[in-house]
């Protein structure tokens, strides 16, 4: 794995650490257990974002891994604990945790910024049934130019793939709009989501009302993929996973801007 990807899942954190398993149970009150926890969660996702498209990692694999990787844990409060790891040669972490029953939840690591694992571009498509808007190309200075964007939705995800005329360049940010249209008088809240592919650490996402949230993204050439999951958003925006709403997307460079239009999405 390329040293710039490792940095970026250090100086971040991890997306769906839920799914992280011990293979041993810890007590309350464990810093022990909620460290070898930690370690185990770190090498899963390190040894899942590898060059190309590997097999899942081994527990043997996992295992070898999480005893490079040193961390130290106390308890917070409850079962939530406060963590620091370290990687010989990349630097040592703060990170926040819960565990339970051996199972890592909300973990963040690295300067309070959300959990975002740089992954493999996510074609829309394989989400859930996806509705595109285009723009012409060349209307922008091409740092900017955004033709195309793809939008899908289901129960666990919401997709957006941008597509732009030349692959990404520093200062790249892109914003995803997606709100309901609801009755004269009621109110419904909007998600503005902006990825900035170049943040100093790696991407970094960020909501108008929220600010950092959890999210995976992923460039493929001049495709640029964002993966939200229900858990990333307030109970207010979940219905962008269930219910149709409207969309658009825009690109920004510097003080070059481009809008790739929209549309109404359903599911």
């Amino acid at each position: 794995m390329p040293r710039s990807a490792i940095i970026v899942l250090l100086a971040l954190a991890i997306a769906g650490c839920g799914e992280a398993r011990q293979a041993s149970t810890t007590r309350a009150g464990d810093p022990e257990g909620a460290a070898a926890v930690l370690a185990r969660t770190y090498a899963r996702a390190l040894l899942g974002n590898r060059d190309g498209d590997p097999p899942p990692p081994t527990a043997r694999e996992i295992d070898a891994l999480a005893k490079r990787i040193h961390t130290t844990c106390k308890l917070a409060s409850g079962e939530r604990y406060a963590c620091r790891l370290r990687v010989a040669g990349f630097g040592t972490y703060g990170c926040a945790l819960v565990v339970t029953a051996g199972h890592a939840r909300n973990l963040r690591c690295g300067g309070g910024s959300a959990p975002i694992v740089r992954r493999r571009f996510v074609d829309c498509t394989t989400v859930g049934a996806a509705r595109g808007a285009s723009d012409p190309a060349g209307d922008a200075p091409s740092a900017a130019d955004l033709t195309a964007v793809s939008v899908s939705a289901a129960p666990g995800a919401l997709c957006a793939d941008f597509t732009l005329a030349t692959p990404p360049a520093p200062q790249m940010k892109l914003t995803f709009q997606a709100f309901r249209r609801a009755p004269a008088g009621v109110s419904s809240e909007a998600l503005f989501a902006t990825v900035d592919l170049f943040a100093r650490g790696g991407p970094e996402v960020t909501t108008e009302n929220h600010g950092s949230i959890s999210a995976d993204v992923g460039m493929r050439g001049r495709e640029v993929s964002l993966l939200i999951r229900p858990t990333a958003l307030t109970p207010a925006l979940r219905y962008l996973f269930t219910d149709a709403f409207v969309f658009a997307a825009h690109a920004e460079h510097g003080a070059a801007q481009d809008e790739a239009g929209g549309g109404t999405y359903r599911p």
